[in-house]
């Protein structure tokens, strides 16, 4: 496992935390804040983080 893929687990376990199942409320707001993240924040964050390193291909590394 490479440091990026950690950092992107860690990541998804600190906000998205584990998977839900169910029918409740407070389970469909937790499946919504789940595809808030897997769509919109961690691509953009990616894309970020390769916008940003592009021209400095060893903070990227270092980065992780």
């Amino acid at each position: 496992m490479t440091r990026e893929s950690k950092f992107h687990k860690a990541l998804r376990r600190i906000f998205v935390g584990t998977k839900v199942e169910g029918k409740s409320g407070y389970i469909n707001l937790m499946k919504i804040k789940l595809r808030y993240f897997e769509n919109g924040v961690f691509p953009k964050l990616q894309k970020d983080i390769e916008k940003t390193s592009e021209p400095f291909p060893v903070f990227k590394r270092k980065f992780f």
